[in-house]
């Protein structure tokens, strides 16, 4: 429409009552940027679609039916296919205040213009008048919230904004160290588990996250079976967290004994020296 108006008043003094219609042959890419609390926060693509609405044919050839057909197919693209596509939001994310800037048309007086999405309703109560559409230019921030909120992260986990699985590191004194594939919104507890649990003489948990503004969290804790999903002592996990779990000091004092007794005395020597 602000074309079509443009160029009317381009030829309003070269033609009487210019009847000019504009017709979209083919869209262009949509280019919108994420940041905030995503997963993978950065630029991203959608293609545009070719209407192949207009024949390869000279001006004169066509006729009306040829070049003014109205045209709706084109790509659209909505707030919560971006967020998904950035691989789904962090433990921290605030997803009742995601903020979208726009660049403002001409027609509504140009300028940049933003607005808040509650787009945690949309999962909550399946609210789709907040998944807005989205426009090439935009940008999308997801901003970090006061406290993980550990309703919303099983809520957002359980949908299908953020991946099915996360990957984490398991080391120490477990059945089976090394790299765990584990289901999103898996605890610690659940994760240790999954490597196969804690061997005897284990200690304490040594936990590591890397977060998205380049500090690291650590916590050293006794493991606790029973303590609840989201506590201190078993938080929600976040791709690339890692789990140590350390020996006891006799558990290190066996384990040292071991290896320097394994090539030369057998445990029946071994208790002899003790009995002795």
């Amino acid at each position: 429409q602000e074309a079509e108006t443009e160029l009317k008043i381009k030829y309003k003094d070269i033609l009487y009552t210019p009847d000019i219609k504009v017709n979209i042959i083919s869209y262009r890419a949509l280019n919108i940027y994420v940041r905030g609390e995503v997963s993978r926060p950065g630029l991203y693509t959608f293609a545009g679609l070719n209407t192949n609405n207009i024949m390869s044919s000279t001006a004169n050839e066509m006729d009306n039916s040829q070049v003014i057909q109205p045209n709706v197919d084109f790509k659209k693209v909505s707030l919560f296919e971006i967020i998904a596509k950035a691989q789904g939001v962090s433990n921290y994310a605030d997803l009742s205040n995601v903020i979208v800037f726009r660049d403002n048309s001409k027609t509504n007086g140009g300028g940049r213009v933003k607005a808040s999405i509650n787009l945690l309703s949309l999962i909550e109560n399946g609210d789709q008048s907040q998944n807005i559409r989205m426009f090439d230019g935009d940008t999308v921030y997801v901003p970090k919230g006061k406290m993980m909120l550990k309703d919303q992260i099983l809520k957002i986990n359980k949908s299908n904004l953020s991946p099915e699985q996360i990957s984490i590191f398991v080391t120490g004194n477990v059945e089976n160290t090394g790299n765990q594939i584990v289901r999103q919104g898996s605890s610690l507890n659940q994760a240790i588990a999954n490597s196969g649990g804690r061997k005897i003489f284990s200690g304490k948990i040594n936990f590591i996250r890397f977060n998205a503004d380049g500090t690291t969290t650590k916590r050293s804790f006794n493991y606790d079976e029973s303590a609840p999903i989201n506590s201190k002592k078993n938080p929600i996990l976040m791709s690339g967290d890692i789990l140590d779990v350390n020996r006891s000091i006799f558990g290190n004092a066996n384990y040292a004994i071991s290896e320097i007794s394994r090539p030369i005395i057998n445990s029946y020597g071994l208790y002899k020296i003790f009995t002795d």
